[in-house]
C-alpha cells in the first residue's frame, strides 16, 4: 500500500503479489506491506481486486490525513473491516473479474489500433485533398478574405463570469457559458497561444455560429 501520496484519491493504493518470489523484496518509506496471518484464508488474486474496489477504497481513504501530502494512519488502517468469503466464492469472483479484465484489454487494444488507423487515414486524405499546386487554383492572402476582429475580444476571469447559456470560447474551444455576448454571426477562430498549439488535442482553427463571447486566446476572423 502507498503510505504517502500527493493526492487523497491516491492514498493507500494497493498492489498484490500473486506468486511466490524467489528473491526478497524491499519497500521504501512511502509504502508498507501487509501479510495475512496463516489462519486467514484469502486468495492473493482476490485481494488484488478487493482492495481496489470502490467500497474498500472509500474505507482506506478515510484513514488518510494531510494538506499538501496525505499519509495513511496505520492505527486507523488496522481497524478496517474486510469481507472474507469462502475460498470457492473468492475463486469464482476472481474468475469473473479476470474474464472482464481480459475482454477490456482486448477491446482497448482493438479500438486503439482502429483509432490510430482511422487517424492516419484521415491525415493522409486531408493532405491529398487540401494540397494544391501553384496555378491549379486561385491563391489569396488571408487578410484580403477576412476581417480580423481581435480588438473586440474581451477576456473575463472565471470569478467574474456570470453563468448563462452563451458559449465562452478560448484557444481550444468552449471553456464556459456566460450571460452576455460580444459577437453574433459566423466566425473562424484560430488558437493564438496555449498548450493546444503544441499538443494539438483539439483543432487549432474551428468555425462558430450564433451569439458568443471570445477571450484573448483565440484570433477572431469574419
Amino acid at each position: 500500500f502507498t503510505g504517502s501520496s500527493e493526492s487523497l484519491d491516491e492514498a493507500g493504493m494497493s498492489s498484490a503479489i500473486t506468486q511466490e518470489l524467489s528473491k526478497p523484496i524491499y519497500l521504501n518509506s512511502f509504502s508498507f506491506g501487509v501479510r495475512f496471518n496463516s489462519d486467514i484464508k484469502i486468495d492473493p488474486h482476490f485481494s488484488k481486486y478487493l482492495f481496489r474496489s470502490h467500497f474498500m477504497r472509500k474505507e482506506i481513504i478515510k484513514t488518510a490525513s494531510g494538506v499538501t501530502r496525505f499519509n495513511i494512519s496505520k492505527a486507523r488502517f488496522k481497524k478496517i473491516q474486510i469481507p472474507i468469503p469462502p475460498l470457492n466464492i473468492q475463486a469464482e469472483i476472481v474468475r469473473i473479474l479476470d474474464t472482464f479484465t481480459e475482454l477490456t484489454a482486448e477491446l482497448t487494444a482493438e479500438l486503439t489500433a482502429e483509432l490510430v488507423a482511422r487517424q492516419q487515414q484521415y491525415s493522409y486524405y486531408r493532405g491529398q485533398l487540401l494540397t494544391f499546386e501553384e496555378g491549379e487554383v486561385d491563391w489569396k492572402a488571408l487578410g484580403s478574405l477576412a476581417e480580423n476582429l481581435d480588438s473586440k475580444r474581451k477576456p473575463i476571469t472565471s470569478g467574474l463570469r456570470e453563468s448563462g447559456s452563451i458559449p465562452y470560447y478560448g484557444a481550444s474551444g468552449i471553456v464556459d457559458y456566460v450571460k452576455d455576448y460580444i459577437f453574433d454571426g459566423d466566425y473562424l477562430l484560430i488558437s493564438e497561444d496555449g498548450a493546444n498549439l503544441t499538443a494539438r488535442n483539439t483543432p487549432i482553427a474551428f468555425s462558430i455560429s450564433g451569439k458568443n463571447w471570445v477571450n484573448n486566446h483565440a484570433h477572431v476572423l469574419k
